[in-house]
């Protein structure tokens, strides 16, 4: 169980926990694969989500036996994911996500996100969402060595923040980021978004939606 007491800092994962895009990832991925020659399913595109990228290239060149560029397939998902975005109404907040951050600035909790995306890339994803968030409260995987599923990200934001790992609740949907989180020694909250909590390791709690994970905090 988590000592809330000596809890400092609330991080919050972006894609497929705050927003709800892992679905136009997935089919996005897809179709650039689609458009290179490949062949991706959506069970293989899952490994992707919140991937270090010399990760992600190894393993998408490992299933299809060639080198190809990865920054290219990149710029082809980009396209896939506008389409997705324009035929579904747009990017939205899973549930209770603004609710729940709501309450904890509120409470004068120290809040962020931390996302496997530039910087750049979640102002664009968070703009016009109202999520109270500044730019100093902005993490990227972009800016150390090893994006998800290693540590580094965690790891520098506890420096940054003067605080040890275990004083800080992570919240992720991947196992990506629940294996960077964990592995970096944070205290991790899992809300499934494509896949379960089957097989993670290191996980405290698990909720179906920032409803529930609202609740539960302020019945502590």
């Amino acid at each position: 169980m988590i000592d809330l007491l000596k809890i400092k800092l609330f991080a919050l994962d972006l894609d497929g926990t705050l927003v709800d895009t892992e679905r136009a990832y997935n089919y996005a991925w897809c179709k650039a694969c689609q458009c290179m020659g490949f062949n991706l399913s959506s069970e293989q595109a899952l490994f992707l989500r919140s991937c270090d990228a010399k990760l992600g290239y190894k393993y998408l060149s490992g299933l299809f036996q060639t080198e190809f560029s990865y920054d290219e397939l990149k710029k082809i998902r980009g396209k896939y994911m506008d389409e997705f975005f324009a035929q579904n109404g747009g990017i939205k907040l899973k549930k209770g996500a603004l609710q729940f951050v709501t309450f904890l600035k509120q409470e004068k909790k120290d809040v962020c996100i931390v996302s496997a995306a530039t910087v750049q890339k979640v102002q664009e994803t968070i703009k016009g969402l109202s999520l109270p968030f500044t730019t100093k409260e902005l993490f990227s995987a972009k800016d150390v060595e090893r994006g998800k599923p290693f540590p580094d990200v965690y790891l520098k934001l506890a420096e940054e923040k003067g605080i040890s790992p275990d004083e800080i609740i992570v919240f992720e949907d991947s196992p990506n980021g629940v294996k960077s989180a964990v592995s970096a020694g944070c205290h991790v909250i899992f809300i499934p978004d494509l896949t379960d909590e089957k097989g993670l390791e290191g996980i405290d709690y698990v909720f179906s939606d920032f409803d529930l994970v609202s609740h539960f905090f302020k019945s502590l």
